[in-house]
C-alpha cells in the first residue's frame, strides 16, 4: 500500500496514524499513536506490513510476562530454544541474522510473541535432527506458515524462493514490497487476483509508484 492510500485513523496493529510528517522517496514517515497511547514517528511502511506492531510496549509486555519462564519447565528443551531464537532475528536488531527477517519485514504472530505456550500448543514436540521452518520464506512465523522440518526439506524449500526486479536490483518479494511502500502479500494477491506473473504485478506496482 503506498503512502498516499494511508490516511489519518487508519489502524494497523496498535498503531494508528495520525498524520504524515515527512515524504521522502526512501519512505513516508508518519506520526503515530499507540493504544497504549504513545506517541511517535515511524516509516509507514513498517506500519502498514506489520513489521512495527506498537510504539515498543508490545516487547516490553512480552519480556515481562515472560521473565519467568521457568514455570513450564521446558527452557533447556529444542521448542523452547527454538522460540527464543524465532523472536530474536525477528525483534532484536543485535541477532547476527537479523537483517534476513526481522529486517525484511518477517514478524512473529501476536499469540506467539506473548506466549511459548501459545507456541508449543500449535507446533507440538519438535522431532530429533528437525527445526522450525516456514513453509513460505517470505511469510510470517504464524500457526499457518510453520511446521517441524528436517535439513533436507528445509534446503529444497530455500531454493524457491521467489524474487522480482524492482528500480533495476533483485530482491526477494516481500523486499520489493517494502522498496515499494506496499502491505505484505500486495504483490502476490494481485499476482492471483489478475492471473499474472509476480513480476508482472511488482511490474504494475512499479509503474503505479513513479507515477505517484
Amino acid at each position: 500500500m503506498s503512502a498516499q492510500k494511508n490516511f489519518p485513523g487508519n489502524k494497523h496493529n496498535m498503531l494508528t496514524l495520525v498524520e504524515c510528517v515527512e515524504k521522502a522517496r526512501g519512505g513516508h514517515k508518519w506520526l503515530v499513536r499507540c493504544d497504549c497511547g504513545t506517541e511517535k514517528v515511524i516509516s509507514v511502511r513498517d506500519v502498514v506490513s506489520g513489521h512495527t506492531k506498537s510504539c515498543g510496549c508490545m516487547t516490553a509486555a512480552w519480556r515481562s510476562a515472560n521473565s519467568g519462564m521457568a514455570t513450564h519447565r521446558m527452557t533447556d528443551t529444542r521448542e523452547y530454544k527454538s522460540w527464543c531464537h524465532m523472536l530474536s532475528r525477528c525483534f532484536s536488531e543485535k541477532n547476527p541474522k537479523y537483517e534476513y527477517y526481522g529486517g525484511r519485514g518477517i514478524t512473529v504472530c501476536d499469540a506467539w510473541a506473548m506466549s511459548f505456550a501459545a507456541f508449543y500448543e500449535h507446533m507440538g514436540s519438535c522431532p530429533t535432527g528437525y527445526t522450525l521452518d516456514r513453509i513460505d520464506c517470505d511469510g510470517n512465523y504464524d500457526p499457518g506458515n510453520c511446521r517441524w522440518a528436517d535439513g533436507k526439506t528445509q534446503a529444497q524449500n530455500r531454493r524457491f524462493i521467489k524474487s522480482v526486479t524492482v528500480f533495476g536490483r533483485e530482491m526477494p518479494v516481500v523486499e520489493a514490497e517494502r522498496a515499494l511502500d506496499l502491505g505484505y502479500g500486495s504483490i502476490r494477491n494481485k499476482a492471483a487476483k489478475k492471473g499474472v506473473t509476480l513480476q508482472q504485478a511488482a511490474d504494475h506496482f512499479e509503474r503505479k509508484w513513479s507515477a505517484a
